[in-house]
């Protein structure tokens, strides 16, 4: 693909996250911080670590088609989509899709596994992004918490069915009760 290979070398001539140094103050900052403020994934992360993360991340634009990662490279970035659509790809099959808000390249950080997908830009993408470095600089792999994704796991395009909660005994209501005021973290 021509769109890989011209992003590529931007990659490695820039900062090494496909993205260009950020801009530590002014209105882009305060862009990011907002941004991140409303990603679910660093709801956990404290507040006053936010400023920190906004200013270690880059940002990286890619066109519809471009692939971002390839499935069985070495990574060394995580990304977080600020805007637009990718396609998540195993052995060539779209197994999910990804939106903004959404986030790839974990794994590759956190167990130095080798991708584990292709993600492809399924339109015009923004990304924040953050190097290994920084990632663990930052210690977002122990501060934050990644959940297993299904539909990567499984291998297949998987719609996720949402249930209503199960109906609660008076007991059952009273245990989920001290179990959350018992609970530090929240």
């Amino acid at each position: 693909d021509d769109a890989v290979i011209r992003a590529l070398p931007r990659c490695h001539l820039d900062m090494g996250c496909g993205g260009t140094k950020p801009n530590l103050g002014g209105p882009d900052r305060t862009e990011r911080l907002h941004f991140l403020a409303n990603v679910r994934l660093f709801k956990r992360l404290p507040q006053q670590e936010h400023g920190a993360l906004a200013d270690a991340m880059a940002t990286a634009t890619f066109e519809s088609g471009n692939v971002i990662i390839q499935q069985g490279d070495e990574g060394d970035v995580f990304y977080v989509i600020k805007s637009g659509n990718c396609t998540v790809e195993i052995d060539g099959t779209a197994v999910a899709e990804l939106k903004a808000g959404d986030y790839f390249g974990e794994n590759a950080l956190l167990r130095n596994e080798p991708r584990i997908a292709t993600i492809r830009a399924a339109s015009r993408v923004e990304t924040l992004n953050v190097t290994r470095v920084m990632f663990e600089k930052l210690g977002l792999n122990a501060k934050l918490e990644f959940p297993k994704r299904g539909a990567v796991a499984c291998g297949a395009l998987v719609k996720v069915e949402t249930k209503p909660p199960s109906p609660k005994t008076a007991d059952e209501y009273h245990l989920m009760k001290t179990a959350l005021k018992g609970n530090d973290n929240l």
